[in-house]
């Protein structure tokens, strides 16, 4: 299952989450003015969707570090940020590891 590595990466998941807004378009022109907005509600969903699959990176990771994910990734796919900024911000909420 090939397909699955794309969900171990900002950047793969940014690939699948612009693939689907593409064909959203593309079925629904209307839908042009918001394609940002749905890019960014396809890439929360999907994340949360990964998460309970326990699918990738999202394994082990609280709910709020899913959707911090998967805004990050539809900003990545939409051009906005790359990927190594987006990594930095999810980052800044992982638990700190202490030391005994």
């Amino acid at each position: 299952m090939e397909y699955l590595l794309l969900f171990t990466s900002t950047a793969g998941l940014s690939v699948v989450i612009n693939t689907i807004t593409e064909f959203i378009k593309l079925k629904w022109p209307s839908t042009k003015p918001y394609i940002q907005y749905i890019s960014w509600g396809i890439g929360i969903i999907l994340a949360i969707v990964c998460q309970l699959l326990g699918i990738g990176m999202f394994v082990g990771i609280t709910l709020l570090q899913t959707i911090i994910l998967g805004f990050g990734a539809s900003i990545v796919s939409n051009g906005t940020f790359d990927t190594g900024l987006v990594d930095w911000i999810v980052s800044l909420f992982k638990p700190k590891k202490t030391l005994n």
